[in-house]
């Protein structure tokens, strides 16, 4: 096989994760804001009255640099800005570009792996367990969740720091400085996370060993004087102006209601909360039932790997070719641990139980690269004065272990899967929320308490509109019209309407299950008079695929029946019922194809008598 040919393959190989990653995406993503995504809004309505000429250019910068929470997302509000207008509207431009910045890292990665191993042929294998690491669906929550894209920028930063400073014998020291600096400024104002590049910046300039002390010692002192000015600046008028903050609210002090760590249990949880956070990985897979005490065991172990291999290198750093190999691996990992230390505050504050949730594994992930590549620049360096028999054992075992380890990611790809599966299902219900809501009455819709909170995003959405940047538009009018029609309705093997009655606020309240497939849920479930919805029936979920803060508890859901898996609630307002002939149909909705199916198991669905509050039935003949 020609050479040419053969590296080509290797690439196509050690890259498949982001292949099959990016089809993933390309099939999952949805056109539908969430949570901190309807913030957009305001933005870019103020970016209009700017451009407009109704706004300065301090009030312009006052918003941009303004806290979102404890973040300062200056960069990201730029590309949300330029991101929204190029889609004109299409929320899922946000999930792409975080793909691709996760695509970015990979490639500084293999950069990186390059430089340390040189062309050895464990850069093939080395580099591939990363990928399997960056492109898990297990980061479903980062992938399709666009404001996730804030926190995937400050680590492509740091690497790209890293190879400025990371090879000390390395030429062209100032601009090497300059570029590093301009990158941990992009990190810093992009999430809060990003202010620990600082202290690592500063180690690497002092360990640039090509430069003179003078030079060393100049260039740190400007950097601390930098980081200062920065990190005050970050600190002054730190007011929240998010809706989506927690227990926060617009105008509140972005720190209020931080917990005392040195009252009570809180120093403790706190703890607890960074060994969680680091052993999150190995907790997120179908076969852990405690993920949060599974992730502090995993947490304190990779600690204590991590301290030993580091001091192994301290120790022997008079081997200088391995010692500057391990400096960027060395100050990646020492970055991880310095978010862990800055985020433990919330562990006291909202308890350590969120360690484990999703978003934090894309950070986390990269301790576990920097312990992947570390073993190699050991390995390399000793089979360089190893005879070949001792050569052969030492990269057996390394084989071994490794084999082992991309072996273990099988579950928790399978985990990451599942997850993203429902993820999309509940983005599409999102949709299906987006369709109706300026038409729907909101007692219609407080079926669950959590489905109040959906009335803060009508601002969101017409405002949006109203700038023409909204792609996945409302409904002119909550007609039937605007879906295509399925000519054969749902059997009672698909959908049904288990359960009508009254409230007593005279409102009509249903329940039953419905879907069109095995796999496909309905996204909701409509009530029509004639033709014009008056209700809207949304998913019920139970356990098995309800959603707790930010991640999804797994099931077998091949074991649960459809009415287990795909119950839905909606509720009849009372002046629908009193203006009408009490006639109702029944349709699940289909968002994807814009389809609707009527539920068969009734004629005229029902009928009800307002008078007696009673509610006829009539079945299917």
């Amino acid at each position: 096989m020609p050479a040419v040919l053969k590296r080509l393959l290797l690439i196509l190989l050690i890259f498949s994760p982001a292949i099959f990653t990016a089809n993933l995406v390309r099939e999952k993503a949805v056109d539908v804001g969430c949570w901190d995504m309807w913030e957009n809004a305001p933005l870019l309505q103020k970016w209009h009255d700017f451009r407009a000429g109704k706004m300065s250019w301090s009030e312009m910068g006052h918003h941009l640099y303004s806290a979102q929470i404890q973040h300062r997302i200056v960069v990201p509000r730029l590309l949300v800005i330029g991101l929204t207008n190029l889609s004109g509207g299409d929320f899922r431009w946000e999930q792409y570009f975080t793909f691709l910045i996760l695509f970015l890292d990979s490639l500084l990665l293999w950069l990186l792996v390059k430089r340390t191993l040189g062309d050895s042929g464990w850069r093939w294998p080395l580099m591939f367990a990363i990928n399997l690491l960056i492109f898990s669906p297990i980061h479903y929550q980062i992938l399709f969740w666009g404001s996730s894209m804030w926190g995937t920028i400050p680590i492509a930063c740091l690497l790209g720091v890293l190879l400025l400073l990371g090879a000390p014998r390395d030429k062209g020291f100032w601009w090497r400085v300059a570029l590093s600096v301009l990158l941990a400024e992009i990190a810093t104002h992009s999430f809060a996370h990003g202010l620990a590049i600082w202290p690592v910046l500063f180690v690497l300039v002092l360990l640039f060993e090509s430069a003179s002390f003078l030079k060393r010692a100049t260039a740190a002192g400007g950097i601390l004087v930098i980081a200062g000015v920065t990190i005050t600046c970050y600190f002054q008028d730190f007011i929240n102006v998010a809706h989506h903050a927690y227990d926060l609210k617009p105008g509140d002090p972005a720190m209020k209601g931080a917990s005392n760590l040195f009252e009570g249990d809180h120093l403790m949880q706190a703890l607890r909360f960074f060994f969680a956070f680091i052993g999150t990985w190995f907790a997120r897979t179908p076969f852990v039932m405690n993920p949060l005490e599974t992730a502090k065991f995993f947490g304190i172990t990779t600690l204590a790997i991590f301290v030993i291999t580091a001091l192994v290198f301290i120790i022997r750093k008079r081997s200088r070719s391995q010692w500057r190999a391990a400096i960027p691996w060395l100050a990646l990992a020492a970055y991880i641990l310095i978010v862990g230390l800055m985020i433990i505050k919330r562990g006291a504050d909202i308890g350590e139980h969120r360690a484990v949730t999703p978003s934090y594994l894309a950070i986390r992930q990269y301790l576990l690269i920097s312990m992947l590549a570390l073993p190699f620049v050991l390995v390399r360096r000793r089979t360089d004065h190893l005879d070949h028999n001792e050569s052969s054992y030492t990269n057996a075992i390394a084989s071994v272990l490794l084999a082992a380890f991309i072996v273990a990611q099988i579950p928790v790809w399978q985990y990451g899967l599942h997850l993203t599966n429902v993820w999309h299902h509940a983005r599409r219900q999102a949709q299906a929320l987006v369709l109706f809501l300026p038409h729907i009455k909101p007692e219609s819709m407080k079926v669950l308490d959590k489905e109040s909170k959906n009335w803060h995003c009508i601002n969101a959405i017409n405002t949006l509109n109203s700038l023409n940047l909204l792609k996945f538009k409302p409904l002119k009018s909550p007609d039937l019209k605007w879906f295509n029609r399925d000519v054969v309705p749902l059997g009672t093997e698909k959908a049904s309407i288990d359960k009508a009655e009254f409230r007593e606020d005279g409102a009509l309240e249903l329940s039953g299950n419905a879907r069109f497939s095995v796999t496909e849920p309905a996204d909701a479930v409509l009530i029509t008079q004639g033709d014009k919805v008056i209700a809207l029936g949304q998913p019920a979920p139970r356990n098995a695929l309800r959603i707790y803060g930010l991640d999804y508890e797994f099931s077998n859901v091949d074991d649960m029946s459809a009415a287990a898996i795909f119950p839905w609630k909606a509720i009849i307002p009372a002046a629908a019922l009193e203006n009408s002939s009490s006639s109702f149909e029944v349709w699940a909705l289909n968002v994807a194809g814009m389809r609707i199916a009527k539920i068969a198991k009734f004629t005229t669905s029902f009928k009800v008598d307002l008078s007696s509050k009673t509610i006829e039935i009539e079945k299917s003949k």
